[in-house]
């Protein structure tokens, strides 16, 4: 799902993304994000797989921050976790996930009326 960046957050595609230039938020899967990675022309060394990622950790480059996170379960604090991996530029968030869980964080934000983009 790729979503414009605004005062609201709008559904829109990668070729409008890359045509105009506009500020997106992409959230894709693991299979996806080489892909869109290489589209946006991000070069940044991620975990080998979102199963890989154990804790939360930032790393900075000079045009990105990147990262992941280890987010455990509400019910099960010392079981399963959310995994996702993010980079985040002057322009692009980029949200890596096979759980769906920012999938729904971000669809949380999208049902707030006013400065969703700000959120």
């Amino acid at each position: 799902m790729i979503y414009t960046l605004g005062s609201q957050l709008v559904e829109t595609d990668m070729d409008t993304v890359l045509q105009t230039g506009i500020s997106a938020v992409f959230v894709v899967n693991e299979n996806q994000s080489r892909s869109v990675l290489d589209e946006l022309s991000l070069n940044v060394e991620l975990d080998r797989s979102l199963s890989d990622i154990c804790f939360c950790k930032v790393e900075s480059q000079q045009d990105c921050l990147y990262g992941t996170l280890a987010i455990p379960r509400l019910l099960d604090v010392l079981g399963n976790r959310f995994r996702v991996a993010f980079i985040i530029t002057g322009k692009y968030i980029v949200l890596i996930d096979d759980s769906g869980f920012a999938l729904r964080l971000v669809n949380r934000i999208r049902m707030k009326r006013v400065h969703q983009g700000d959120t």
